[in-house]
């Protein structure tokens, strides 16, 4: 059968597991949330970067958790009685990237002496005036904090024009709950990575791959001293033992005599063939199993009796189909013998009808192959 090798397919599980947007969001250790907190120092207005960061960073006079930053004023977040001059801010936006992205933020200041922007860390943009351009990252996967300081000299004025965008989508307003939504692993994510798994996994191919599976064999036994001729007798004496127990590499002719050796009984006896075999993809497996067996055998499939036929040689010479899912499998034959055996030696299998091939386990094995 052909397809993509096993190896490939497996690589490209594993490459689609990797490259995820949720395999990224699940992974992601450094998860922070999503949280938006204004503080502002009031007292001084300095210049020097150093000492913008030292002074904000020193304490404050106002402090507030924000569920959006819809205005950067100084006075619309602290109130009417908050400094509207000689103070120094800071804004620290905590947020998570689901997959490696590129952020933008536009966060407007009326801060006239500057603002001083750093992510995770790193300054990323120095502006002695008042700062109202976007600024651009380009995030990996995981959790990042936004710091943005000011230096306020006169006078603070309203600014409400601020938003952020993720890659080329549209511009969202600063909100915890719009930077939670965007870091979130979304169903649509969970449900687009489930589609396409499942859609490798019903490849037979990979099925066939992941499957256990068994060495196939072939087995002939023999029980003399009686020829039964119903069903459940046949079987129940097939079952009790053997005069005659040998493992076979081929099927090539089903009398005792041939099989057990020239001194074995010809009449008189019950056989029992049994062949465990793999199947690699949903089949039809034929099998042809010829029997000089006048009082009947009985076929069974993974211990489902599938025929029997009651008497005569003519009736166990037809082939039989079975229809088998991908996995392992059993075939039992029993006959029951009066007399006498002969040779049978026209035995044969085939699948989804390609072609007869001799039941050997090399032939059993090969048609198992995950090709």
């Amino acid at each position: 059968m052909g397809g993509e090798t096993i190896a490939a397919l497996e690589a490209r599980v594993a490459a689609m597991e990797a490259a995820s947007p949720l395999a990224a969001c699940l992974g992601a250790a450094d998860r922070l949330g999503a949280s938006i907190n204004y503080s502002s120092t009031n007292g001084g207005a300095p210049s020097a970067k150093s000492q913008i960061i030292a002074q904000a960073d020193g304490g404050s006079d106002c402090d507030q958790d924000l569920e959006t930053l819809a205005d950067t004023s100084n006075q619309v977040i602290c109130g009417l009685d908050a400094y509207v001059q000689n103070y120094v801010s800071k804004i620290t936006i905590t947020f998570d990237v689901v997959v490696a992205s590129s952020y933008t933020f536009n966060i407007h200041r009326d801060q006239d002496i500057g603002t001083v922007w750093f992510m995770d860390g790193v300054e990323a943009r120095h502006d002695t005036l008042s700062h109202a351009e976007p600024e651009s990252w380009d995030l990996e996967a995981g959790g990042h904090t936004l710091v943005l300081y000011g230096s306020e000299g006169c006078c603070d004025g309203s600014r409400p024009n601020n938003w952020f965008t993720v890659g080329d989508g549209e511009q969202m307003a600063i909100s915890v709950a719009n930077l939670e939504e965007a870091g979130r692993c979304r169903d649509t994510e969970r449900e687009a990575m489930a589609a396409r798994l499942a859609q490798l996994e019903a490849n037979p191919l990979l099925a066939c791959a992941g499957r256990e599976r068994q060495d196939p064999s072939i087995r002939y036994q023999s029980t003399y001293g009686s020829t039964p001729s119903g069903k459940a007798d046949i079987i129940a004496l097939g079952d009790s033992g053997a005069d005659c127990d040998q493992s076979l590499q081929t099927l090539r002719d089903t009398g005792n005599s041939a099989i057990c050796g020239g001194e074995t009984r010809v009449s008189n006896y019950v056989s029992k063939i049994t062949i465990n075999f793999d199947v690699a993809f949903d089949s039809t497996y034929r099998f042809r199993i010829s029997r000089d067996h006048d009082n009947g055998t009985i076929w069974i499939m993974d211990g489902v009796e599938e025929r029997h036929d009651p008497s005569g040689p003519a009736s166990n010479d037809e082939p039989h189909s079975f229809e088998l899912a991908a996995g392992s499998h059993t075939f039992t034959l029993y006959g029951s013998e009066g007399c006498c055996d002969g040779s049978r030696t026209d035995n044969w299998f085939e699948v989804n009808g390609t072609g007869q091939q001799a039941i050997s386990v090399d032939n059993l094995a090969a048609a198992a192959e995950c090709y």
